[in-house]
């Protein structure tokens, strides 16, 4: 049922279900729990104010709809998609933070600037076509991202305890810088399709408990590492696992502080760069060498 809103409404605690809204005036919610379960329009002076409240966005939206969104305490739940078409979606003090919890964005950029877009344990969350401006660091729990055509420009660093799972949709080059140094969860890179994933010349995964493996998907993976591939945890590995069906460096691959690797012992790596390991237990499979 859509609701065409013509003046100020304020609901305070309860639990609220709602469709369509085209909204033209101030709308708050304090303390309460609401889900939007069609496309959310404010125009002219049309705003949405979620105080101390639970929002959940699951119905799907656009750009617009969060044109004049506020958030002060509280949850943003996006569980549908927002199509940015082209547009920009900027985190900021006054939005607050928002939680990816099996939605989707797609198709423009996200800033991050105060605020930051956190990522639940769904493996529904998907990013594509992206350009994303900012750092993917949670410090706790386990972050789960399906990720296509993503253009990073920051990191992903966890801290804490703090997971991180990324299923890449099909051939991807990976960009940015991924370091789980500061952390004692995982990071686990799969294919969510078939395909080949590159590391490319000046982008670095680095640290422990990395696993190019399964999660949520598990299927084949071709990994070529043109940048950096570096272990440098004591007592834990970077790990090739049983989906990556060919690995092949060209790039630099290190280890620190007696950091190892483990790869499949059916995964062939072909290594056509310098290699030079110090300390570590590593377990290989059959190497075909050209350095």
């Amino acid at each position: 049922t859509p609701w065409t809103n013509n003046a100020p409404v304020s609901l305070t605690g309860g639990t609220h279900t709602l469709g369509p809204i085209t909204n033209t005036a101030a709308v708050t919610f304090t303390n309460a729990t609401v889900t939007f379960n069609g496309l959310v329009t404010n125009s002219g002076a049309g705003s949405l104010a979620i105080n101390g409240t639970t929002a959940n966005f699951a119905g799907p939206q656009t750009l617009a709809s969060f044109a004049a969104v506020t958030r002060t305490g509280g949850t943003v739940n996006i569980e549908s998609s927002i199509d940015l078409a082209g547009g920009t979606l900027n985190l900021n003090a006054a939005t607050g933070d928002w939680v990816l919890n099996g939605g989707s964005i797609l198709n423009g950029t996200i800033n991050q600037s105060g605020a930051v877009l956190a990522f639940s344990s769904s493996c529904s969350n998907r990013l594509s076509n992206i350009t994303f401006n900012g750092n993917i660091a949670p410090s706790t729990g386990t972050s789960r991202i399906r990720w296509n055509n993503v253009t990073l420009n920051g990191s992903v660093a966890p801290t804490g305890n703090a997971s991180v799972n990324v299923g890449f949709e099909g051939n991807q080059t990976l960009s940015g810088t991924w370091d789980t140094s500061a952390s004692t969860g995982t990071l686990v890179f799969e294919m969510q399709t078939a395909g080949t994933l590159t590391i490319p010349s000046g982008v670095s995964v680095t640290g422990g408990n990395i696993s190019f493996g399964s999660v949520c998907f598990g299927n084949n993976m071709t990994l070529i590492n043109n940048g950096t591939l570096r272990s440098n945890v004591a007592n834990r590995n970077v790990t090739l696992g049983s989906p990556v069906i060919a690995f092949t460096n060209n790039g630099t691959l290190s280890n620190a502080n007696a950091g190892g690797f483990s790869i499949n012992s059916t995964t062939p790596w072909t290594n056509n760069a310098p290699v030079s390991l110090t300390g570590g237990t590593h377990t290989l499979g059959p190497i075909t060498n050209t350095a």
